[in-house]
């Protein structure tokens, strides 16, 4: 596959195409691409350090040898040097860029690169696009909880493992007890032992129908109702925290499959770590920030302390920690929603306390503001979280907004600007009302709307490069409807 992908993208850049061969091909000769992945291949570096997705590209003897790591490392490498060596730009699906060049002329190569994140998903259905997922590194739930035609065990599992309606009349002892009242569609009691054995069977009932999914998760309902029993309550007094409980009852889970990943909620009640149990090697933490303000980095923002409290506190006991991150405005996906400034701070300070998966919930999707921009450049910065953020947005707004980039480029920064000025709070719930005397008043939205108007007239006679600005001006006029 990865050898296939550099020989389709060099004949588009060439106009040749080079054959490929297999490693004892007597016909196989050098200079060549030498595209291999762990343990085989070339690398100066012990392969085994490029883990699952990493790569190596080295020049050396007239070869380039491109070697990737156990996962899909060698397709990264292949789509790394395309994109970092020749030019080659995956946009969006369908949204692509390919530098035509007769010849190809390359310094000595030395490159090697390992993402901090083993995970790196952006919602929406745009990683849902082949190429695009390999150009852009990222992954999918499908990838690791899920196969076709089966939804997988991915998040908020409590009903699946132990459906209310098989269990809940005959046994309500096995659910929460709230308010004095046993519930069927709040959370389980999870210090009642037979919750736990329903929920081992289960999973292994799973498991040997889905024997190839590593990722399982036991995680609680979307919502406050937790075990008030007795014995709950008394655990949660002991562990200072609800998430003491829940993590006694994962670890037990986990260690009945030691070959999987047993993945659970840090959320809502869940959120803040217990004082004395630590999650089980197996066990991946997924830390939810859903509470917090946008416009500011969760680093700095007064309003974070204790969600920082909380994130260090996870990051102190467990080294195998999910991220779940908000970057759109649910109720008004077409808002404008500025927070493109706390991306690559945000993201850094999760790798800083031990994050190595993430989810980043944006909603890519063609129309949500900045979708295609958001999604490229979060790709960019979950696999280097160090990476020049203003050079990546420059570089996408040249190819995919050609002549009309600039103007887009003075409408991003103002609206970030106006944002920041008045201090707007960006809430994930709100709507653009709320920033009507703001960085959304009617004298700001008239400079955007100047923006747009030369914008559109700069690619008026390309329809492709026009339809993309008109969708990108789409918020400012849903704003002015608001």
């Amino acid at each position: 596959m990865a050898a296939e992908i550099l020989q389709k993208y060099l004949f588009r850049i060439s106009g040749v195409l080079l054959p490929v061969y297999g490693d004892n091909n007597p016909k196989a000769k050098n200079p060549a691409f030498v595209i291999s992945s762990f343990p085989h291949g070339y690398c100066s570096e012990p392969a085994q350090i490029l883990k699952e997705d990493g790569y190596c590209i080295q020049s050396s003897d007239n070869n380039i040898y491109i070697t990737g790591g156990s996962g899909m490392g060698v397709i990264y490498g292949v789509t790394g040097f395309l994109e970092d060596y020749l030019g080659v730009r995956m946009l969006a699906p369908g949204a692509e860029y390919i530098p035509v060049r007769k010849d190809i002329v390359l310094d000595p190569i030395n490159d090697i690169q390992i993402p901090p994140a083993t995970i790196r998903i952006v919602n929406g259905p745009f990683a849902n696009d082949t190429m695009y997922k390999y150009f852009r590194k990222l992954n999918t739930i499908e990838d690791r909880w899920r196969e076709p035609d089966w939804s997988g065990y991915y998040v908020h599992t409590f009903n699946k493992l132990v459906p209310p309606e098989k269990y809940f009349d005959a046994h309500p002892e096995y659910f929460a007890l709230v308010n004095g009242k046993r519930v069927p569609h709040g959370q389980l009691c999870l210090s009642n032992p037979a919750v736990l054995r329903i929920t081992i069977e289960k999973l292994r009932e799973e498991m040997a129908a889905h024997p190839n999914i590593r990722y399982w998760s036991v995680s609680q309902n979307d919502n406050y109702e937790y075990c008030q029993c007795e014995k709950c309550q008394a655990i949660d007094a002991m562990e200072g925290s609800p998430a003491g409980l829940m993590l006694r009852f994962v670890n037990a889970v986990a260690r009945e499959f030691p070959d999987k990943t047993i993945t659970t909620l840090a959320y809502q009640y869940t959120r803040k770590p217990p004082l004395i149990t630590i999650p089980d090697s197996n066990v991946m933490i997924t830390l939810c920030s859903i509470e917090l303000n946008r416009t500011h980095t969760i680093a700095e923002d007064t309003g974070a302390a204790s969600f920082r409290e909380d994130m260090e506190g996870w990051g102190k006991i467990s080294k195998n920690i999910m991220l779940w991150d908000y970057e759109v405005q649910f109720s008004n996906y077409l808002t404008p929603f500025p927070l493109f400034h706390t991306l690559q701070p945000n993201l850094q300070y999760f790798t800083k306390n031990n994050v190595i998966a993430n989810f980043q919930q944006c909603n890519a999707q063609h129309g949500v503001e900045f979708a295609e921009l958001k999604t490229y450049l979060l790709s960019k910065l979950l696999w280097n979280p160090d990476a020049d953020e203003d050079a990546i947005i420059d570089d996408f707004g040249q190819h995919y907004y050609g002549p009309a980039a600039p103007w887009i480029r003075k409408y991003f920064d103002l609206l970030h600007a106006e944002c920041k000025h008045y201090n707007q709070f960006l809430d994930i719930y709100g709507n653009p009302v709320q920033a009507a005397d703001t960085y959304l008043s009617d004298e700001n939205l008239k400079k955007y709307n100047a923006f747009f108007d030369m914008a559109e007239s700069l690619v008026h006679d390309d329809s492709v490069l026009l339809a993309r600005v008109q969708i990108a001006r789409l918020p400012i006029m849903f704003s002015e409807m608001e």
